[in-house]
């Protein structure tokens, strides 16, 4: 009767560091995070009815909702699986990925994702029949180019020693929201500034960008004038900040004689 009393306690205590172990093994921790299922392999999708084990029932990507991504730069998509009796486990290893439009960037067997092209593309994944929801990928240059330099720039004066200037409006892809102006007496070389933190110099005549492409400058008072027109345009992550662009051209312009031209 001792020894099967010892048995019986040796066969509880076992059995005992069995459902320990268990359920331990098994499900989310207590953050809610995925943890390692002791899932049998292959993963049972539920078309095998001799199989007992739990049933894969649905796939969902990590992280999840829309992703923006600067060209250049990438994320790692994780699979989470959702099992029949409610636990969760990662399934990355084991998912197939595929992506819709392949030209915005690559996409490894092990769902490591690399913006290559700006555009849009969608990541799933599958188990065999059982497939994610998409996850919308927007690839963009996010880095603000500055604008280009104003072309076209040219003028005409008028009574009282006043001078027109007008230009080209800059391409719209370059989202300009205006230009300023600046006008030096003393050389012809004029300073402009090339970020928003410079000074901004005394040449600047016209400090807020001027939407248009024509400024009339009503305090010229003869003489030789230097003009310069720059756009400007609104930093894409920072919309306070303004990205200063290239200078046009120099107009060079003699009052005295009333010549209108260029100079380098």
């Amino acid at each position: 009767m001792r020894h099967c009393s010892v048995f019986h306690a040796a066969l509880l205590g076992l059995l005992a560091l069995a459902l320990v172990f268990s359920l331990g093994c098994k499900g989310d921790d207590n953050n809610g995070n995925p943890g390692q299922y002791p899932f049998q392999l292959p993963i049972n999708t539920g078309q095998d009815p001799s199989r007992f084990d739990p049933v894969l029932t649905s796939l969902r990507l990590e992280p999840g909702g829309g992703i923006n991504l600067q060209v250049g730069t990438g994320i790692d998509v994780k699979v989470i699986g959702t099992f029949s009796d409610g636990l969760v486990a990662e399934v990355t290893g084991l998912a197939t990925f595929a992506q819709s439009n392949p030209g915005v960037g690559s996409l490894s067997i092990d769902g490591e994702f690399v913006a290559q092209n700006p555009g849009v593309t969608q990541i799933s994944a599958r188990i065999n029949n059982i497939f994610s929801d998409p996850l919308d990928i927007t690839a963009k240059n996010l880095i603000t180019r500055k604008p280009s330099a104003v072309q076209g720039l040219s003028g005409a004066i008028l009574p009282g020693d006043n001078f027109r200037l007008t230009w080209l409006s800059n391409p719209g892809e370059e989202a300009v929201i205006g230009y300023v102006i600046y006008r030096s007496r003393a050389s012809a070389t004029v300073v402009v500034k090339t970020q928003e933190s410079d000074p901004t110099p005394s040449s600047m005549i016209q400090t807020t960008p001027l939407p248009g492409n024509v400024f009339t400058d009503e305090s010229a008072v003869g003489g030789v004038v230097y003009y310069v027109v720059q756009a400007i345009r609104r930093d894409l992550t920072d919309p306070d900040e303004l990205i200063f662009g290239d200078a046009s051209r120099q107009l060079k312009v003699n009052f005295a004689t009333g010549t209108v031209g260029e100079e380098d």
